[in-house]
């Protein structure tokens, strides 16, 4: 099978799948460097969603690919947040490992909720429509 036919029949999973890893590394960034949620994170995150909404091109695809691309985006984040901590400062203790997790839950939750998820959906919607209409 040829590359291009191969890619052009994965394209939905690979924009949804680079969509989340994006997403992901903008949110991430926030959070390591003790950042709340700024307008130049929303600005990227919505122009993200749009870019892939207008690749996708069809309504129901555009909202699916953002849900699981919002669920990508917050596994990915729980796992660098929680594992990274484990691996490099051995926390073996239980109740420290309780109260991280307590931590990154509470974090993710800020960062993600509401603005953020919904601009995931926003964007993608608008980048659909704006596919349908102009292109």
């Amino acid at each position: 099978m040829r590359l291009n036919s191969l890619l052009l029949k994965h394209s939905q999973e690979m924009i949804t799948v680079s969509w989340a890893l994006i997403c992901n590394f903008v949110l991430l960034f926030l959070i390591y460097t003790g950042n709340t949620v700024t307008l130049g994170a929303l600005l990227i995150v919505f122009f993200t969603s749009f870019f892939a909404g207008v690749l996708i091109a069809d309504f129901k695809k555009v909202v699916i690919s953002s849900i699981i691309s919002l669920v990508i985006t917050i596994l990915l984040m729980f796992l660098f947040l929680f594992t990274f901590p484990l691996i490099l400062g051995g926390l073996y203790e239980p109740i420290l490992r309780n109260a991280l997790l307590q931590v990154i839950i509470n974090k993710i939750f800020k960062v993600i909720f509401p603005f953020t998820a919904m601009l995931y959906l926003v964007g993608g919607i608008l980048g659909g429509i704006f596919s349908d209409v102009f292109i």
